[in-house]
């Protein structure tokens, strides 16, 4: 009898035990999935970063490969919950190695607009090339990460001549026409007397 009790309640024991460890281990998994749901900081802050790239890609002013005259400032600007800072360069090579035309950071407007003018961009005629940039470390959700720097898709701005030298060009062009066919004239009268000359003599 003695001994069925004890086994009895040996086996209760174990019972027991196994149960207390079970709900362990199920507490260890809820709480292991609990913190995987949770993203961390450094997923936050990409996701914010990439949005605002975005966002300031599809705002960007002027627009890809927009055409302007000489000596007329332009102004860059750009959508951005972050300071954006513009570059312009003679070539694309030259925005990543140090802009060699102009660069500034905009000044902020309404609705996180920043904006930065430039007469340099336009002070010859040409093609010049531009992008923005801005750090996240401003950025909400980038909290205590390192700093990183986004830039966006180079662009191009065509600068064409000032409208006093496209006017000074089309007088230019005019002129030389008129004298060319004025010479033209000239040596078909010329022509013509000579052709009289050659049937008068003939006629004698």
């Amino acid at each position: 009898m003695m001994r069925w009790v004890e086994r009895y309640w040996y086996l209760v024991g174990r019972f027991v035990v196994l149960f207390a460890l079970s709900l362990v281990a199920l507490g260890s998994m809820t709480e292991a999935k609990a913190y995987s749901a949770v993203p961390s900081s450094w997923a936050i802050c990409l996701a914010s970063s990439e949005s605002d790239l975005t966002a300031l890609e599809a705002s960007l002013n002027p627009a890809n490969d927009t055409s302007m005259h000489a000596g007329t400032p332009v102004m860059f600007s750009g959508s951005s919950g972050a300071l954006v800072t513009f570059a312009v360069a003679s070539s694309a090579a030259s925005l990543s190695t140090g802009p060699d035309v102009d660069e500034g950071s905009g000044s902020a407007q309404e609705k996180e607009i920043y904006a930065f003018t430039s007469t340099k961009a336009t002070a010859a005629p040409g093609t010049v090339y531009w992008s923005a940039s801005f750090s996240d470390a401003t950025l909400s959700g980038c909290e205590g990460q390192t700093p990183t720097t986004y830039t966006t898709a180079v662009r191009t701005l065509t600068v064409l001549p000032s409208l006093a030298e496209e006017e000074a060009a089309a007088k230019k062009k005019k002129e030389e026409e008129a004298a060319a066919r004025s010479k033209r004239e000239e040596e078909s009268r010329q022509q013509r007397l000579a052709a009289a000359c050659r049937l008068t003599v003939t006629s004698e």
